[in-house]
C-alpha cells in the first residue's frame, strides 16, 4: 500500500476496512496481459464480502482492460475487497504490475457527526 496514512489497508487479507462512518470513492482496475487468451473479464467490489458492483468485460486481442468507480456509504469497520475472475474463455494472464492493477479509495465525506449544541 502506498499512501496507506492511517493503516487502514489489511495487506494480510487484502481489504480496506473503514476507519469511520462515511462516504468512500473506491476506483478498481486489472490489466490483462494481451494476447494471451480469450473470454470474459469480471471485476467485482464487495462490502462485508457481499457484492455491491459487479462489471462484466469482454476480452480483446489488444488491450484488456476491467474497472470500476464507485461511491459507497460505509459504516466503520466495514471491510472492502475487490475480486477479479476470468468468466469463460481459454486462460488470460493477469498483469499484476502495481501501475497496471489498482484498487485505491478514500474518504469523501464523514457521516458519523456529534451535532449537539451547548
Amino acid at each position: 500500500a502506498d499512501f496507506d496514512l492511517g493503516s487502514d489497508f489489511e495487506l494480510s487479507n487484502n481489504r480496506f476496512i473503514a476507519p469511520v462512518d462515511g462516504v468512500y470513492h473506491f476506483d478498481a482496475l486489472s490489466h490483462w496481459a494481451s494476447g494471451t487468451g480469450s473470454g470474459k473479464l469480471q471485476i467485482q467490489l464487495k462490502i462485508n464480502n457481499g457484492l455491491e458492483y459487479d462489471i462484466h468485460c469482454p476480452a480483446a486481442t489488444t488491450v484488456q482492460i476491467c474497472s470500476v468507480s464507485a461511491l459507497l456509504k460505509l459504516s466503520a469497520g466495514d471491510p472492502v475487497t475487490v475480486d477479479v475472475h476470468q468468466t469463460t474463455g481459454s486462460p488470460i494472464d493477469l498483469n499484476s504490475a502495481k501501475h497496471n492493477t489498482y484498487f485505491t479509495g478514500h474518504l469523501i465525506k464523514e457521516t458519523n457527526y456529534n451535532t449537539t449544541l451547548e
